[in-house]
C-alpha cells in the first residue's frame, strides 16, 4: 500500500541540500488537520529540490511514512 498524499501551499524558507531539507511557511493543510505552520521537511531525493530557492511561493505534496515521519515528495513553484 502507499502512503497517501496530502496537498499544501507556501513559502520556502530555507533550502539545506546537506542534510535533505527543506525548510517551509505553509497554509493549513485539512487532510493532516495541520493548521499554518513554520516547519522543516524531509525529502528522500534532492532532486526534488533543484531549482528551489528561499522565498519561492510553492505547492508541494507530503506523505505520513509513520509516526512523524512526513516525507516531501514533490514541490513546485507556483507561476
Amino acid at each position: 500500500a502507499s502512503a497517501r498524499s496530502h496537498s499544501g501551499q507556501g513559502v520556502v524558507n530555507k533550502v539545506d541540500l546537506q542534510s535533505n531539507k527543506v525548510n517551509l511557511t505553509h497554509g493549513p493543510i485539512p487532510s493532516l488537520g495541520w493548521p499554518g505552520m513554520t516547519m522543516g521537511f524531509k525529502v528522500k531525493d534532492t532532486a526534488v529540490l533543484q531549482g528551489i530557492k528561499p522565498g519561492q511561493r510553492v505547492t508541494f505534496e507530503v506523505v505520513n511514512e509513520g509516526p512523524k515521519q512526513y516525507f516531501l515528495t514533490r514541490i513546485t513553484p507556483q507561476k
